[in-house]
């Protein structure tokens, strides 16, 4: 079922493509810096895998994907974004994290039931210092005794301020609270910057406005969203998935292989060694 509601459902399946081929191209390239350079390991290789499937799984879920079908792309995105941090950096000041992507990662996790690889970007985020309220607050969904921060890395943000409000509510005001946060803080210039209207534009750069965060929060705090299911940015069917926490063996972003499907990418030879002629 097609859920877009701003973009022709064939631009999805003429983007959606071109995506993949990105990804298994960005995996070919990491699997062989990670034969040939092991420790030396340029890790923006790693973020630029868990980018591109973030994108493909917000247009793959525009499109109509089925949802189980993105279980296994949220657990590999989940894997390689934690890769793509320092493990020795201090990042208490958020680093160079770009903060809605992060927050969306962490979301679609909870709402994909990805507890194996949350688990681990949790037990990273702790060790190097990240702090935010929102994104402690979203890791309770793996452990509900998980220490939360109060203060927010962006506090002058709206949008930030009242996902914080929505936390802290009353039961009974949390539905009308996420009501409001869909219809008027959400889908703002200030929140989306140069991703505002891209729904407009005739370039390859609109990947749909899902609010994967709002879907957490309901699932998490187990929030009736009857009056607010139809709201076009909330993915409805997200929040209520239930499906098992496993790992699917390989995803359609695996780079082609050798007729027998286990060819593996051999190191370079070592240029630095003289041939027998040149002694």
């Amino acid at each position: 079922m097609y859920r877009d509601k701003f973009k022709t459902e064939s631009y999805f399946k003429e983007s959606i493509p071109g995506i993949v081929n990105n990804i298994k191209h960005s995996k070919t390239k990491t699997l062989k810096f990670e034969v040939q350079l092991k420790d030396k390991m340029p890790l923006v290789n790693y973020y630029n895998i868990a980018n591109g499937i973030l994108i493909y799984i917000k247009r793959a879920y525009s499109l109509g994907e089925a949802i189980q079908d993105l279980v296994s792309p949220a657990k590999e995105m989940i894997a390689n974004y934690t890769k793509s941090w320092y493990p020795d950096a201090d990042y208490s000041d958020g680093g160079d994290i770009p903060y809605s992507e992060f927050l969306s990662i962490v979301s679609i996790g909870v709402l994909l039931d990805t507890k194996e690889e949350l688990i681990t970007l949790h037990k990273l985020v702790k060790e190097v210092g990240y702090k935010d309220y929102l994104i402690d607050f979203l890791f309770k969904y793996i452990d509900k005794n998980a220490a939360v921060n109060d203060g927010l890395l962006w506090p002058d943000d709206r949008a930030c301020q009242k996902l914080k409000e929505i936390t802290l509510s009353a039961k009974a005001e949390t539905p009308k609270l996420i009501g409001e946060y869909l219809a008027n803080d959400f889908y703002t210039k200030e929140n989306f910057e140069d991703e505002y209207n891209s729904h407009k534009r005739n370039d390859n750069v609109y990947d749909g406005y899902w609010s994967f965060e709002a879907a957490a929060l309901v699932k998490i705090m187990d929030v009736d969203d009857s009056s607010f299911k139809d709201n076009p940015y909330y993915p409805y069917d997200m929040a209520h998935f239930e499906g098992a926490n496993t790992t699917v063996p390989g995803t359609i972003f695996d780079p082609d292989k050798g007729s027998s499907g286990n060819e593996k990418i051999q190191p370079e030879p070592d240029q630095s060694r003289k041939k027998w002629w040149q002694f």
